[in-house]
């Protein structure tokens, strides 16, 4: 069975991380807690340390990033819990995967159904165009002036597209959508990117 740790267990390891953290006073690292957002006193930090008041998650958090260590080496955490809730995340994780094939799959099959509806009417497909176009503008308008307001040099066709796909210019929703439909009305291949 799992020990969980103590009130003062956790005191003793919030002084040794302390300590290792360099701070040899508790008042030293009052103000980079309060500046950190955890707005303890003084003698808040020493009956933590005594282990005479409970951390709560959120202040065991904000300890743990001043301090330089992990939440679970902070309070102790056996390690089987630490495994368990990492388990707990990666099984959240699968059903996330199984969310993200499902719109992709719907993704998929309203672009095709757009597509298709596109080849013979060419006011929809018009109406597509001019939105890519309309979004491609605004945003590499807007990339441009991030670009010179960080003295990058996008002078060449080469260095735009390399700063373009490096801010995910075509990873934007409208234009994203768009492409996918005009570039399948384009190719001769019905099959585009991630379709499947």
């Amino acid at each position: 069975m799992s020990h969980f740790p103590t009130d003062q267990e956790i005191g003793r390891r919030v002084r040794d991380a302390r300590e290792d953290a360099g701070i040899k006073q508790q008042g030293d690292l009052v103000p980079l807690l309060r500046a950190a957002g955890l707005p303890w006193s003084q003698g808040t930090l020493s009956r933590v340390e005594l282990g005479q008041r409970s951390v709560k998650v959120t202040e065991a958090a904000v300890l743990a990033e001043v301090l330089g260590v992990t939440v679970p080496a902070l309070i102790g955490a056996p390690e089987s819990t630490t495994r368990e809730v990492l388990w707990a995340a990666y099984l959240g994780a699968e059903n996330v995967a199984k969310v993200l094939r499902t719109v992709e799959d719907v993704y998929w099959e309203t672009v095709r159904g757009v597509r298709d509806k596109a080849r013979q009417d060419n006011e929809l497909r018009s109406r597509v165009q001019e939105r890519r176009d309309k979004y491609l503008a605004i945003r590499s308008e807007d990339l441009r002036r991030q670009a010179i307001r960080d003295g990058d040099d996008v002078s060449t066709p080469e260095a735009w597209a390399a700063y373009t796909k490096l801010w995910g210019l075509d990873a934007i929703p409208a234009i994203r959508a768009a492409t996918d439909v005009l570039e399948g009305l384009e190719s001769a291949d019905d099959t585009v990117g991630g379709e499947g």
